[in-house]
């Protein structure tokens, strides 16, 4: 594995799957309609208040990171 020279914890919420969330999750295989988008969004939109919470908790925000899609997430 190659040293990034990071040693302290460090917290990333990976949220980026589309496809996972569009037929994992919700069984859609078509192309999305604008509702479908946006309850893609809004499930999205739950995932970064778990982050919150987590940085509420006693997560230093300062190690917390997250990584999101900019079709579902743009508003995060």
């Amino acid at each position: 594995m190659t040293d990034l020279g990071f040693e302290r914890p460090l917290y990333i919420l990976p949220f980026d799957h589309r496809g996972s969330f569009q037929s994992g999750l919700f069984g859609w295989k078509d192309a999305l309609s604008r509702e479908q988008t946006e309850r893609v969004a809004a499930s999205k939109a739950i995932i970064y208040d778990g982050l919150l919470a987590a940085v509420a908790g006693g997560v230093p925000k300062e190690r917390a990171g997250l990584l999101v899609d900019e079709q579902f997430g743009a508003a995060i």
